[in-house]
């Protein structure tokens, strides 16, 4: 059997039996009400490394962050700092939704594609697109 026959194998397989995995999955938790509690137990570093490596992206990103400016008036208070999108079709999310969350190469592609501003800044380019249509190079 070639890999693409026994994918489609698979594929028809699972559409024929679509709850086998989560009927498991829920059969398995019934059974064994405490495997969950006792593997984080027995495991401690486990969820250290977890929470190490957020922390450490949270660092990395503050960083990104904190070598940012204003592109209106060049506030550097990275409290008051806000990515405007230069074209919202393009854009997969906001910064805010995805920060702390995506990669940092994925965060930084993202982030090409917007314009920062201050929140004054900000708000004010809004209020100019909202009366009179504008776009951010106008």
């Amino acid at each position: 059997m070639t890999r693409e026959e026994q994918r489609e194998y698979m594929r028809a397989w699972r559409e024929r039996h679509p709850n086998y995995y989560k009927d498991y999955g829920a059969k398995y938790r019934a059974e064994n009400p405490d495997y969950y509690r006792n593997y984080r137990a027995a495991h401690p570093e486990y969820r250290a490394s977890i929470i190490r490596a957020k922390q450490q992206r949270a660092i990395r990103q503050k960083t990104i962050k904190e070598s940012l400016r204003c592109k209106s008036c060049g506030e550097l208070d990275i409290a008051k700092l806000h990515f405007h999108h230069k074209n919202p079709r393009e854009k997969e999310r906001t910064i805010g939704q995805v920060w702390g969350h995506w990669s940092d190469e994925h965060l930084l592609k993202e982030i090409v594609k917007c314009e920062v501003l201050c929140l004054q800044c900000h708000f004010a380019l809004h209020k100019r697109i909202g009366r009179q249509g504008i776009t951010i190079d106008e």
